[in-house]
């Protein structure tokens, strides 16, 4: 058997696919457009709620550190220590003492 050819639309039909083609389109960018939205608000909630919760948790951490530091200290040496100082090769630098300082007993902790 011989199939017919397809007949072609008619000018009502074609205007219709194109119309339909054209709402399927529209409604694409629109429905992708709401749902940028949607996740663009929450993604700038979400970074807000982050924020907010950091620089509390940065107020308490400064709450928490003292202001100023009271104490005192000795310079034991001027140059670097990079060196194993028990290396049996080990000899003391001619401007530091050949002994340590003691800490001192009066120091006030606060």
């Amino acid at each position: 058997m011989n199939a017919l050819p397809p007949s072609k639309p008619s000018w009502l039909g074609r205007i219709g696919i194109g119309l339909a083609t054209i709402a399927t389109v529209v409604i694409g960018f629109i429905t992708a457009s709401f749902l940028f939205a949607i996740v663009l608000t929450a993604g700038l909630i979400f970074a807000g709620v982050l924020w907010w919760k950091f620089r509390r948790l940065v107020r308490e951490a400064q709450a928490m550190q003292p202001q100023d530091l009271e104490g005192e200290y000795t310079v034991e040496s001027t140059r670097l220590m990079l060196e194993d100082q028990n290396a049996s090769d080990w000899e003391p630098h001619p401007d530091e003492s050949p002994h340590r300082s003691e800490p001192h007993k009066n120091r006030r902790v606060s």
